[in-house]
């Protein structure tokens, strides 16, 4: 059976500048936000309050929240081409998705007390990375 789906090759180096970007604007974004939804004692208030709201647990309704923007990214795809795609409207739906879900499992670690990043091995260039270094506090890797 032939693929008719249009391929779109992306390189190494343009994804990887594009995640850095997002990276770095997510970060900047939390720090922001959370001086506006935030108090002293708890950066994620405004998700423990709307919980306390809606009677759930903080990390379903902030897995719920970031399930929203996923569908808002699936409207914008089934609404447009793809080469007429706000991209600032885009981005924004990816960054706060990416934020709810990374929300999502601030509030999972803190229930286990447990804010080390846990990963199943991942091989870089035949050394895991613990080995390389780069994330020394990584918990699950052998």
């Amino acid at each position: 059976m032939e693929n008719k789906t249009k391929q779109i090759p992306v390189s190494l180096e343009s994804y990887m500048e594009l995640s850095d970007a997002n990276d770095k604007h997510s970060r900047l974004l939390m720090q922001i936000k959370g001086k506006e939804y935030s108090t002293e004692g708890d950066f994620l208030e405004m998700e423990n309050r709307l919980a306390g709201m809606l009677g759930d647990s903080p990390e379903y309704v902030s897995l719920v929240m970031a399930g929203k923007h996923i569908t808002s990214l699936g409207i914008i795809l089934g609404k447009n081409e793809v080469d007429k795609i706000d991209l600032a409207k885009w981005d924004e739906r990816i960054r706060d998705a990416i934020n709810l879900l990374k929300i999502t499992s601030a509030f999972i670690h803190a229930k286990q007390n447990d804010f080390s990043l846990h990963l199943s091995k991942i091989e870089k260039e035949n050394k895991t990375l613990r080995d390389c270094g780069e994330f020394l506090n990584l918990k699950g890797l052998k």
